[in-house]
């Protein structure tokens, strides 16, 4: 429990913390274990993030965990914390509550979000890519009426080949960069504007 490489709350049955090891107590920048005993878990999680009711979670046999949970904990500088936690019953030496394992699942999910945005946008221009703006056209062709019309214009930048040539990729790069924000500039919030080729 001392050692172990994950935080771990240990509640009493009526949900109140009666104790945190020390991965615990440093991933959420507490300075003791005794500065958050007595509190529950919803102390610490963040205001607007999932709080598990552990009423609600029973386990399909004395000692399986109940559930797997992600959300996010605040930490006491005030940051906010994506974790896993994983929620399970315990019984030791006549005492029962509920054991949370705390897993930091920040760096897991910043790479989720990074493999995400590369799904749907261009990573140079930050502009929707081809995937995304195929979507947002068949959603628009869906929701528009018989006497509605959406309009798509489709524009290239002449002769960037050369440009590329002349004065290298990185020019070519910081062209398309400047280009794709001053188009940003000239749609409407409903609008969307799209890299779906090199040019």
């Amino acid at each position: 429990f001392r050692t172990a490489p994950y935080g771990i709350m240990l509640l009493d049955e009526a949900g109140t913390l009666q104790d945190a090891n020390e991965s615990l107590i440093r991933m959420l920048g507490a300075t003791s274990g005794q500065d958050m005993i007595g509190k529950t878990l919803t102390d610490f999680i963040a205001r607007d993030a999932f709080v598990p009711l552990l009423g609600d979670l029973a386990p399909a046999r004395p000692g399986d965990d109940k559930a797997r949970v992600e959300t996010t904990m605040m930490r006491t500088d005030g940051q906010p914390i994506s974790v896993t936690l994983d929620i399970g019953d315990y019984s030791f030496h006549g005492q029962h509550g509920t054991h949370i394992l705390v897993s930091d699942a920040s760096d897991r999910k910043r790479l989720e979000d990074q493999l995400t945005f590369g799904l749907f946008y261009d990573r140079l221009t930050q502009l929707p890519n081809r995937t995304l703006l195929l979507d947002r056209i068949s959603r628009a062709l869906l929701s528009c009426g018989p006497e509605e019309h959406i309009g798509i214009l489709l524009a290239d930048l002449d002769r960037f080949h050369s440009i590329n040539e002349r004065f290298g990729h990185t020019f070519g790069d910081q062209l398309l960069v400047t280009w794709a924000s001053r188009l940003r500039g000239c749609i409407e919030p409903s609008d969307t504007i799209a890299r779906i080729g090199v040019d």
